[in-house]
C-alpha cells in the first residue's frame, strides 16, 4: 500500500529546510523499519498549488498502520514539522 501525506505548510515557512527535515526522519524510518519503505518527499514546482511538499511511503502491512502511527520515530516525524504545517491531507492507494 502506498500512503501519501499532502502538506500546506504556515506563511513564510522555508520549503525547502522542511523537506530537509522530512527526508532526514524519513530515512531513518526507513532503515529502521522494513515496514515504511522507498520514501519520497516532491516539492510543488508551481507557486499556486494548494500543496507544498507530498510525501510518499509504502507500507508493508496495513494491519500494522495504528503500531507505526505511535512508533517513536513517527512522532518524531510529527514533532520535527508540527510547527510548519497549515493544513495536511493523507490517502492511501492499494
Amino acid at each position: 500500500m502506498k500512503h501519501y501525506e499532502l502538506l500546506k505548510l504556515v506563511p513564510g515557512a522555508d520549503v525547502v529546510g522542511v523537506q530537509e527535515k522530512l527526508w532526514r526522519c524519513l530515512r531513518q524510518m526507513n532503515d529502521a523499519t522494513d515496514q515504511v519503505t522507498h520514501p519520497v518527499v516532491y516539492r510543488s514546482c508551481q507557486e499556486e498549488n494548494d500543496y507544498d511538499l507530498m510525501i510518499v511511503v509504502e507500507i508493508a502491512e496495513e494491519e500494522r498502520i495504528a503500531e507505526l502511527r505511535s512508533d517513536p520515530l513517527t512522532l518524531k516525524l510529527e514533532g520535527t514539522i508540527e510547527g510548519f504545517i497549515q493544513e495536511r491531507r493523507t490517502f492511501d492507494h492499494y
